[in-house]
């Protein structure tokens, strides 16, 4: 599903609503989902605090369920905020993981226009960095293993959260 930008709030609200269910009696992965779904959301609005803060809350309960597609989709959204940051070497180490584990499951997570997204992401990224730098980052991210990647994860969101804690105590 496909949704113009004026309705973002709306299907944040939404979201927000079923994550708020599935915490209540749903699979922990669903509400998971709803919560990276929700944060994608979050960024694309501007709101990158509030993002970093419910991505930070669902880093450490991520390997526990075991569902491979949600991590792709946590460090391609983490790669998001990195990139906003201004470390766009974190964020292609990051694409680079969730594309090998996307593929890993089948499910492709960039090209063919299927998610618009998560391809005008990788474009912003890609051009930060030189065509080398971006493709020897991108296979060192492949490259990471589970507990590389949730240590790069944790690296992210926690530096992101303590800036983002910093600033609001200014």
């Amino acid at each position: 599903m496909r949704l113009a930008r004026g309705e973002l709030p709306a299907a944040l609200e939404l979201l927000l609503a079923s994550a708020s269910r599935d915490r209540a009696g749903g699979r922990p992965g669903d509400s998971a989902n709803a919560d990276l779904s929700a944060a994608s959301i979050e960024i694309e609005l501007g709101s990158l605090d509030t993002a970093r803060r419910r991505i930070a809350g669902l880093v450490d309960g991520l390997p526990a369920l075991r569902d491979v597609v949600l991590v792709a989709y946590a460090a391609a959204t983490v790669s998001a905020i990195a990139a906003h940051d201004g470390d766009p070497e974190a964020a292609a180490r990051l694409l680079g993981a969730a594309d090998r584990l996307a593929d890993d499951a089948g499910i492709p997570l960039f090209g063919g226009g299927e998610r618009p997204i998560e391809d005008r992401r990788r474009s912003m990224v890609e051009s930060a960095l030189t065509r080398e730098a971006f493709a020897r980052a991108y296979e060192s991210g492949a490259a990471l293993d589970e507990d590389g990647l949730f240590r790069l994860l944790r690296t992210v969101v926690e530096a992101d959260v303590a800036a983002s804690e910093d600033g609001a105590r200014a």
